[in-house]
């Protein structure tokens, strides 16, 4: 498999990803653990939206960006996870 194509079906996955984990964590949000403050306060300065009136805009960028990071880090450990216990049962 060539390097375009493993990094065309990388992006696939980490937009699906984020979509879905964004679609299912706005539809049951008491199920998700809540965020620390600064968090959301990072997230209104890297938007721009700090002085805004659009909650609505704001919270979608929240989920959005916070289910990007979520579904890049638990692919990096999945990743690596796979690659070391393929490391290991090589031996």
């Amino acid at each position: 498999m060539n390097l375009a194509w493993k990094i065309s079906l990388w992006t696939v996955w980490v937009l699906a990803g984020t979509l879905l984990y964004a679609r299912v964590w706005s539809g049951h949000l008491d199920d998700f653990p809540e965020l620390p403050e600064q968090l959301g306060l990072w997230v209104a300065s890297l938007t721009g939206l700090t002085n805004s009136d659009d909650v609505e805009q704001l919270t979608f960028w929240y989920v959005l960006i916070v289910s990007f990071t979520v579904v890049v880090a638990f692919t990096v450990v999945a990743w690596g996870a796979f690659r070391l216990l393929r490391m290991v049962w090589k031996r």
